[in-house]
């Protein structure tokens, strides 16, 4: 599995080649951006999206990695095994 994201491309200071100038969470109001949680709920194991706590963050925002020149300006992870339940 891999997390991206293309919120990079909102940002007036990022060079979406390089990297340079770009932030995770994006600067503005909260200086917040959701993230996915993988947690077991009544028993089920499921994906939650927008900041929840209650199970695997993968890192909360640093999940998605960052901008490169391969990665066509979007915020890419390095691909990971996908995990069970906690």
């Amino acid at each position: 599995m891999q997390f991206m994201t293309d919120v990079s491309a909102s940002e007036s200071t990022c060079n979406l080649t390089t990297g340079a100038g770009c932030v995770m969470p994006p600067a503005g109001p909260g200086n917040f951006y959701p993230y996915w949680t993988l947690a077991k709920v009544s028993g089920s194991c499921v994906w939650e999206f927008g900041n929840m706590r209650n199970g695997n963050t993968f890192g909360r925002e640093s999940q998605y990695g960052q901008v490169a020149p391969r990665t066509l300006g979007a915020f890419v992870s390095k691909i990971r095994s996908v995990p069970g339940c906690q």
